[in-house]
């Protein structure tokens, strides 16, 4: 709803603003592991897809896992 946009601070939306990206990305490595197991690929590029379908599926950096 636009009150409830609005009145985020910029900190909040940014917040959500990853997780949208994050859930994206999740839902683009699901669609390339599906693509992997149904269809015929060689296998430099499956592996190749393989690797960016890891790479999509990434989760939020934990605080303490930061370097300093």
């Amino acid at each position: 709803m636009p009150d409830a946009f609005w009145s985020l601070t910029v900190r909040e939306f940014w917040i959500k603003h990853r997780s949208f990206s994050r859930a994206e990305d999740r839902a683009e490595s699901a669609l390339v592991r599906q693509a992997l197991r149904v269809g015929h690929f060689k296998k430099s590029t499956a592996n190749q897809m393989e690797r960016y379908a890891n790479a999509l599926k990434r989760y939020p950096i934990k605080p303490w896992l930061k370097p300093t």
